[in-house]
């Protein structure tokens, strides 16, 4: 992500294209623009500054931006005397969303369970001495059905059951002639996600998916929570900010902060910092245009197909 970040960086250098003034633009000028929000007030570093300069104003600008975005969400207008009157850090857990039922996560128990049997390289599902001696091999079970004909009766009886568990929950079907196959697409496509990633952004997710949701957050299977970032993004970024959750974290906001980088003359460790910092600002401008347009979306009579 480093690398990528300064390579895309000096692409747009090479073709007189400034990324923070890019970013100034986002906040100051496209997303009032675009979905009529009021205008952010936020500076972004210039090209003069030295880096220890430009991380300790793009700090600044982080937090300002979070601020007047939640400032919005709560109350539909940015009041700025506010903005100027709060002196203490904003909380990346807490800062809110424009959506409701945001993101969804799984739970222990059932969810475990069928993402385990389904994904898992663990799964004694995965190896069947047929398949394996033609010389192939499966990550897991989801792999395997999707690459072999499989048959209840390449299988000892006591993983019978574990076959009728997920044929109850339709996420294989067992023909009459014993054949396993992958069941409910839109069922598999949910699990995949959420057990690779940890989390879904649920107005992402069609119609279709939206009652599969449901009726797992019904039953216990899936939790929701609401937020602008996911538990995952606000772990990623404390890590990198802050010690609120990690003791070896990288620290960076309150290395600037607390002064404690004014004394080292290390340009290069500046220079790094000032993309890890740059990065975060970027996923955060992704991450508010995501929320203005997901809402105008739903606002137009929740016609979730038509999301990305």
């Amino acid at each position: 992500a480093s690398m990528q970040m300064v390579s895309y960086y000096n692409l747009l250098e090479s073709n007189n294209i400034h990324l923070e003034n890019v970013l100034e633009w986002v906040f100051t000028e496209y997303l009032q623009r675009e979905y009529h929000c009021p205008r952010f007030r936020v500076t972004f570093p210039s090209e003069n500054m030295t880096y220890a300069e430009k991380c300790t104003l793009i700090i600044t600008a982080i937090e300002t931006v979070l601020k007047q975005f939640s400032l919005y969400v709560k109350s539909g207008e940015i009041d700025f005397e506010l903005v100027t009157m709060s002196s203490s850090p904003l909380l990346l857990k807490d800062v809110p969303s424009l959506l409701t039922h945001k993101y969804v996560y799984g739970v222990d128990g059932e969810f475990i369970q069928m993402t385990s049997l389904l994904f898992s390289d663990q799964c004694l599902l995965t190896y069947v001495k047929r398949i394996q001696s033609e010389g192939k091999s499966y990550t897991c079970l989801f792999d395997l059905l999707r690459n072999e004909e499989i048959f209840l009766r390449d299988y000892p009886k006591y993983q019978e059951p574990s076959l009728r568990y997920l044929e109850q929950r339709e996420l294989v079907s067992v023909g009459e002639d014993g054949r396993i196959k992958l069941g409910n697409t839109k069922k598999i496509g949910v699990l995949i996600d959420l057990y690779k990633n940890e989390v879904i952004s649920r107005w992402h997710y069609g119609k279709e998916f939206q009652a599969i949701i449901r009726d797992w957050l019904d039953a216990g299977i899936l939790k929701e929570s609401n937020g602008l970032l996911s538990n995952p993004e606000v772990n990623y970024f404390n890590y990198l900010l802050n010690r609120t959750e990690y003791d070896n974290g990288l620290e960076i906001r309150n290395k600037y902060v607390h002064g404690v980088q004014q004394v080292n003359l290390d340009e290069e460790e500046h220079k790094q910092n000032y993309f890890t910092l740059l990065r975060i600002m970027v996923l955060l401008a992704i991450k508010i245009n995501d929320e203005f347009e997901l809402k105008e979306l739903l606002g137009r009579g929740g016609e979730l197909d038509n999301i990305g």
